[in-house]
């Protein structure tokens, strides 16, 4: 009787906390994305939904999408060299910048906290839409989302899907990811944003705010 009391109060409180998670918003009012071209990076924590978002802006501001982890990862989960990694990067960049001169797309956006090549990126990026969620709501959509890429083995990029194995077995797990570089990267980022005068940041805590936001800019356009 007395674990099932413990085991309820704890489940309580992990709903609540994922609850407040999900609906916290911040007084500060994020600035909306303005004139195009835009060129827009996506950042935050794994299984924050960079990338859900950054399709989502793509496709509704028709911006080229330029998913990071489709140029690093190559196929059984191989990783792209620095040297090789960047020069994919520079090069979808200034495959965009042309289609942005042409009056084909609005600008360009990508997804992902790639320190190899964040200086490419950084330097010419004019927003960034950091998704700062509560450890409690990344963390239950990234086991989320890892389960139901398991059971169902979907591709993740380039023909990869993830395993039992390193999901909860290695240390490569994106779950031991979440946990151990939540905090961290809460401290890191403004300070490395600072460094980049020409970045407007965009900060987001919740994914009800996240929700919020889009919105205004489909509102606004």
């Amino acid at each position: 009787m007395y674990i099932l009391l413990v085991s309820f109060v704890l489940l309580s409180v992990l709903c609540y906390r994922i609850y407040n998670g999900y609906r916290r918003t911040t007084t500060t009012v994020a600035p909306q994305l303005g004139s195009k071209p835009l060129r827009i990076i996506t950042i935050g924590i794994s299984s924050a939904g960079k990338s859900t978002l950054a399709k989502r802006l793509a496709l509704e501001h028709n911006l080229d999408y330029i998913e990071l982890d489709h140029l690093n990862w190559k196929p059984n989960w191989t990783e792209s060299s620095r040297e090789e990694f960047s020069s994919k990067v520079t090069n979808a960049l200034d495959e965009s910048e042309k289609r942005i001169t042409e009056g084909l797309v609005n600008g360009w956006i990508t997804d992902g906290n790639y320190r190899a090549i964040r200086e490419i990126l950084w330097s010419r990026a004019s927003f960034a839409i950091w998704l700062d969620y509560s450890f409690s709501v990344v963390f239950i959509r990234g086991l989320i989302r890892a389960l139901t890429r398991i059971i169902y083995k979907l591709e993740v990029c380039n023909g990869n899907i993830e395993t039992w194995s390193a999901t909860f077995a290695s240390r490569d797990s994106i779950l031991l990811w979440i946990i151990s570089m939540h905090k961290p990267l809460q401290r890191e980022l403004p300070k490395q944003l600072s460094e980049h005068p020409n970045i407007k940041l965009i900060r987001l805590s919740s994914p009800l705010e996240t929700e919020q936001w889009v919105a205004k800019q489909q509102c606004s356009n």
